[in-house]
């Protein structure tokens, strides 16, 4: 290829060239008489990349461009005093023979410290996706970083999702040792910050001072959960919509006398994925999880969605015997929704079914989606409960919807008949 004219061609060495060097290539091929064209389109897209900051709001980084900082600083740099969605996945090698090597940690810091945490400054949305080796490093190097304008934060450990099922950890280096539990973002502790969401894999914001105006998502990390052997108590003043996935429920200590909760600002919440945690002193025995449900505060809350748990073990059965047993304080005074996915009621007692639905008072739309024949059993307490029939505006079981103020519980016959 016949190289291009000094004067409008792009420096080597910059992100930009290799598109230069393509479009050159092709129209080379379409006219073999001049490269007049494609050198004019080179350098038209060549100046609007370097004098329109809007074009690169939003930025994308992997693990290869953690060996190309100086061509990060130039793409940061683009973006001028732009407000800056920045996203960050990193997938260190984490299997034998390609261990990370001190190099690879050496580059990370300096690509964090030294390059990214100077555009932190007006940084509206961040994420960062990186493995449990790399955090440790992350941590350390935006510690300081003021984070002014983010709204949106998404941090993901990316080995949290079988932490908890691990028996050890064997380190690689010295930042390998850290647990999970000690992750903690360097978010600023001298002022609140106002978040409009916030998804957190592994890696905990500690005691920041923060509020999610939006969803607050916590995934595989109930050390994040939990202090002192008590859940954490402000967790439910940090935001109105908190989802708590995939965890494992450790057994909780379970006060004397019921302990009177400060009113929260929790209005919505969704249980998914629950598990009782493993007793290792008893062979395929689970801890009790009434603790965890004592602990819930739910004093404010609306709407409440109950989503896959396990079936085969005790947190199922332990919400239901707590529930029944305090049928006397409702659990849910507040909730008017409720939702329960992928759960049954298998061979439970109807007592029990109907100390659960006891436990919302002013419960006014049940949905039940994919819950096997868990419908059955609901419709049959509901048919023994008038008094929380005339409360319900409607149940939607599967996508039918049934309002029961216009049509009370002869669907049971019609809707769901064999025919």
């Amino acid at each position: 290829m016949f190289p291009l004219p000094s004067d409008i061609s792009p420096p080597t060495g910059l992100i930009q060239y290799f598109p230069c060097e393509i479009l050159s290539e092709i129209f080379l091929l379409l006219d073999f008489r001049s490269i007049t064209f494609a050198t004019l389109v080179c350098q038209r897209w060549y100046y609007a990349s370097t004098h329109h900051a809007e074009i690169w709001e939003h930025i994308d980084l992997n693990s290869t461009d953690v060996y190309r900082p100086n061509i990060v600083r130039r793409v940061l740099a683009r973006s001028r005093d732009q407000p800056l969605a920045l996203e960050i996945r990193l997938s260190f090698p984490d299997t034998e023979p390609e261990q990370p090597r001190m190099d690879d940690y050496w580059a990370l810091q300096h690509l964090m410290r030294d390059v990214v945490k100077g555009h932190l400054d007006r940084c509206y949305r961040l994420l960062i996706c990186a493995p449990q080796v790399a955090w440790p490093v992350i941590i350390d190097a935006l510690a300081g970083a003021d984070f002014p304008v983010l709204g949106s934060l998404y941090l993901q450990n990316g080995d949290a999702v079988a932490q908890w099922q691990l028996e050890a950890f064997s380190p690689l280096t010295d930042y390998d040792v850290v647990h999970p539990s000690e992750l903690i973002f360097p978010l600023p502790k001298d002022r609140r910050m106002m978040l409009w969401e916030a998804h957190l894999q592994g890696v905990s914001l500690g005691d920041a001072n923060y509020y999610i105006l939006g969803n607050l998502n916590i995934q595989n990390a109930m050390d994040f959960l939990v202090v002192d052997g008590r859940l954490e108590p402000r967790l439910f003043n940090r935001a109105r919509h908190l989802t708590i996935d995939g965890i494992c429920v450790p057994a909780l200590e379970v006060p004397s006398t019921p302990t009177e909760l400060s009113p929260g600002n929790l209005q919505h919440l969704v249980l998914s994925e629950l598990v009782a945690m493993p007793d290792n002193e008893v062979e395929f025995s689970e801890h009790d999880c009434t603790g965890f449900f004592a602990a819930l505060n739910t004093s404010s809350l609306l709407t409440l969605s109950i989503d896959a748990w396990e079936l085969d073990g005790r947190i199922w059965y332990d919400l239901l015997h707590f529930l029944w047993a305090s049928i006397a304080a409702p659990k849910f005074p507040c909730v008017y929704m409720l939702k329960l996915r992928q759960m049954d009621f298998v061979d439970e007692e109807t007592a029990l079914i109907a100390g659960f639905l006891n436990a919302f008072p002013s419960l006014h739309t049940l949905i039940v989606e994919a819950c096997y024949d868990a419908w059955e059993d609901i419709i049959y307490v509901l048919e023994l409960m008038p008094s929380l029939c005339d409360q319900l505006d409607g149940l939607i079981v599967d996508h039918w919807i049934v309002i029961f103020r216009d049509d009370p519980l002869p669907f049971r016959s019609s809707i769901f008949s064999d025919d």
